[in-house]
């Protein structure tokens, strides 16, 4: 990270796979978008710019309000507009021909704008000349409504843009994720394996977060600016703001979790598998040697399996369980391996 007032990153240095949490106003989206434009202008490619919902593209296409902001720091960054077409927006670089400059010719295709949850109404279009796809704020804030089935949604939009680009020796598109530190589940993450990676980023320090994961194919990072951070913690909101949960987010990129019955290593010596819960991932409730219980993720076929894809084992799962479960979550009798199976157990359970 340079001293400069926000955030930086070129193309050349991404993965495949790329996940950045960031501080409020830090700059990853003016920074990826400014890189993917000046890249596709040169090159001729694309990029795809994603947010979660049609109404939220949408609202973001309203006035270019995306591209406006970088318009306004480099006054070299060409004419941007956002063109329906094709089911979604176009982003195209244009020369204005009118006054009132509402009329326009198009100079070059530059990208899209697009929607996770329609995208599927693209099927059968190709993208193999899209580089780069941009997923911006892919972790809702706390309290926005959770909708169903959003990574399989996320997968097949991968799978679509990519086809067989890989079988045929090229590189596959490089996916760049950008979110604020509001919270650390996400089932975009998980389909990847990517929160047992912070999961692990925070074991690795003894709960201060490491910056930085690298494995050659997935890059996550965590991205601070002491200089950006000073700046901004002296301005009104964040000198009079009194919740600390949200400051620690916004300055610190520290997510609010409640760690206090995670068990890490616990003694499994005697423990007894009760019962086994899940869908496509599954966790497993161990009661220990010393009577209390643990939630660990994976699938113990001796015990009985409610399988959450079926309505009637997900309502004789919670008939059975959620008040017990319950009891003992408040009592804090009952642990888990890691904040990501403590949020899906409760979940499943209705106890969230």
């Amino acid at each position: 990270m340079s001293d400069s007032k926000y955030f930086t990153f070129p193309l050349d240095n991404l993965r495949t796979l790329n996940v950045f949490f960031g501080g409020r106003g830090i700059g990853k989206t003016f920074n990826f978008l400014k890189e993917c434009v000046y890249k596709c202008k040169q090159t001729g490619r694309k990029f795809m710019y994603f947010r979660e919902t049609e109404k939220i593209v949408q609202m973001v296409v309203a006035g270019n309000s995306i591209f406006n902001p970088i318009k306004e720091v480099d006054s070299s960054f060409p004419d941007i507009e956002l063109i329906s077409e094709k089911g979604f927006f176009t982003i195209s670089e244009v020369n204005r021909i009118s006054e009132d400059k509402k009329k326009f010719e198009i100079i070059q295709e530059l990208g899209y704008v697009v929607a996770i949850s329609t995208f599927h109404n693209a099927r059968g279009l190709s993208f193999e000349d899209v580089d780069y796809i941009i997923f911006d704020e892919f972790i809702p804030e706390e309290g926005t409504v959770k909708r169903k089935n959003m990574d399989m949604l996320f997968l097949n939009m991968l799978e679509t843009v990519n086809r067989n680009r890989e079988l045929e020796g090229k590189p596959p598109v490089t996916v760049i994720m950008l979110t604020n530190a509001n919270s650390p589940y996400s089932e975009y993450l998980s389909v990847f394996g990517i929160d047992e990676i912070i999961d692990k980023m925070q074991e690795a320090t003894d709960q201060e977060l490491q910056t930085t994961y690298d494995d050659g194919e997935i890059y996550v990072s965590f991205v601070s600016n002491a200089h950006f951070r000073n700046l901004k913690k002296n301005t009104f909101l964040y000198r009079r703001a009194k919740s600390q949960k949200f400051l620690a987010m916004a300055l610190d990129n520290q997510f609010s979790v409640n760690t206090a019955l995670i068990k890490k290593n616990p003694n499994m010596v005697k423990s007894k598998p009760i019962l086994c819960v899940g869908s496509a991932t599954t966790y497993v409730l161990y009661e220990l040697s010393d009577d209390t219980l643990i939630w660990r993720k994976g699938f113990n076929k001796g015990c009985i399996f409610y399988n959450i894809d079926n309505k009637q084992e997900l309502m004789l799962f919670r008939f059975y369980f959620t008040d017990r479960l319950r009891r003992l979550y408040i009592s804090g009798s009952m642990f888990f391996d890691s904040i990501y199976t403590m949020r899906e157990v409760l979940e499943m359970g209705s106890i969230l």
